[in-house]
């Protein structure tokens, strides 16, 4: 199946406020930085170095895509939809396998407020975001003031989209009590000067020396949906001074290691400098979506982490992990392919920008699929090792538990699955941060339908036997 993550809508309106940045001037934007300093060492104990366990033996972890309202809409659908379905021998709701949730842009607003809040988000989210005008308190329109903010660095600054987003749904919550929560919660942004992601974790935390309890999950929520040129970017401070904690033993390796893969090597490279490097000392944070806009990035990271299953204390325990990359990224739309003529420069610039996300996305999906295998590998490696008594005590508690019994799978869940027609129509919804309450509900019921819809994910490759 094709990974189409076409964001046409937000990118039309971007490429035309380029064509106007002919004026100068300046404005008063804020460029302070939200984060603070580390007051005490961050322990490598807090690094998630497991995957999380069920008592049934099946792990469920979501990647949200970015696209706005739609993108929230998708995968708060998905997340009814697991809460009202079971695996064919089972009572209980799929939704409480869930262990990880990875979130970018659109999709990182459902991922944090799930996380905060777990089953209030079915109580109110709909009112608190997807109906609500999250557009209000932003500059959308032209004008003199919105020319010289461009120029100045993005249109619309930290007093704006992370205040709506504290005032309306996090309130003072911090990204330290999203990471001490179940499940697992990650929000991807773009360091977009070393060009690669930026995940909100404990292990990029103890890599600037800054301490996560600093930062409001409205602010790491508005740096995964900070569209440039509409945003300025978010800063983060890089506090050299309190670093005494070395980086991970898997960054140093895969700095130097080839078969880390690219993404994985310049993530750890991006550390090194974040450390050593005198001239970076501020962050300047974008949407996730520039560099990932599925948010397999730092779950990748996290499996090349682990460093070695032997450190995954809930190993023997797992028989079925599955991701589900829920993905609302639009299909292409324009028609000018139906003649020589036509394709206007903006339709072009806005295929160019779809063509280099999408071929990221891609690379991430396949890379990603590529690290799960080989965990599994090793994991299988390690159970077989395991000692005798250890064993026995398991196949004791599970009888019929075999070492090798590890299923592993990515399965993506994008308006593909509903049909061309119903994915075209839904590929119409526009890429905003408000949307009519008709196609928000559109796009909820596309998430419920494409867990309800998809047998062959739910039945065949997760079903316990």
């Amino acid at each position: 199946m094709g990974l189409s993550h076409r964001r046409a809508n937000m990118a039309k309106p971007l490429v035309a406020i380029a064509g106007f940045l002919l004026a100068t001037g300046c404005t008063n934007t804020d460029w302070t930085p939200v984060n603070g300093p580390l007051e005490r060492p961050i322990s490598e104990a807090q690094f998630p170095y497991a995957i999380p366990s069920s008592d049934d033996g099946l792990v469920i972890g979501l990647s949200f895509s970015g696209g706005g309202t739609r993108a929230a809409a998708f995968a708060y659908g998905v997340l009814d939809g697991l809460r009202t379905q079971s695996a064919s021998n089972r009572a209980r709701p799929l939704l409480d396998n869930v262990k990880f949730i990875s979130g970018v842009s659109g999709g990182s607003v459902a991922a944090a407020y799930y996380g905060l809040f777990h089953d209030r988000i079915f109580e109110d989210f709909e009112q608190n975001f997807l109906y609500a005008n999250a557009e209000s308190d932003l500059r959308t329109s032209f004008g003199p003031g919105v020319i010289q903010a461009a120029l100045s660095g993005g249109i619309n600054d930290q007093t704006r989209f992370p205040k709506w987003l504290q005032k309306n749904l996090f309130g003072d919550a911090t990204v330290n009590d999203l990471l001490e929560r179940t499940p697992r919660i990650v929000l991807n942004a773009s360091d977009i000067y070393n060009r690669v992601p930026f995940t909100f974790t404990f292990q990029t935390f103890n890599a600037i020396c800054s301490d996560p309890s600093s930062v409001l999950v409205a602010d790491a929520v508005a740096a995964s949906s900070a569209v440039p040129i509409a945003f300025v970017p978010i800063v983060m401070k890089v506090y050299k001074e309190n670093c005494t904690n070395p980086l991970p033993s898997w960054a140093s390796v895969a700095a130097s290691s080839q078969g880390a893969g690219a993404k994985i090597q310049a993530t750890a490279w991006a550390w090194k400098k974040y450390r050593d490097d005198p001239e970076v000392n501020f962050l300047k944070l974008a949407d996730g979506g520039i560099t990932d806009n599925l948010g397999l990035s730092s779950l990748s990271v996290f499996l090349e982490s682990l460093s070695g299953p032997q450190k995954l204390v809930d190993l023997a325990r797992i028989r079925r992990l599955v991701v589900l990359v829920v993905d609302a990224g639009q299909q292409q739309t324009q028609t000018w392919t139906n003649t020589a003529a036509g394709s206007s420069g903006i339709d072009l610039a806005v295929a160019s920008i779809d063509t280099g996300m999408s071929s990221s996305a891609q690379a991430n999906f396949d890379l990603f699929g590529q690290l799960l295998r080989r965990w599994r590998q090793a994991a299988v490696s390690a159970r077989c090792h395991m000692d005798r008594l250890d064993i026995a005590k398991i196949s004791d508690a599970r009888p019929g538990w075999r070492c090798g019994d590890i299923d592993v799978a990515v399965l993506h869940l994008s308006f593909d699955v509903l049909g061309a027609a119903r994915a075209r129509q839904l590929s119409m919804v526009p890429t905003r941060l408000s949307l009519p309450a008709e196609q928000v509900d559109e796009v909820i019921q596309a998430g419920r339908d494409a867990v309800r819809m998809t047998p062959w994910a739910l039945r065949e490759q997760i079903a316990l036997h």
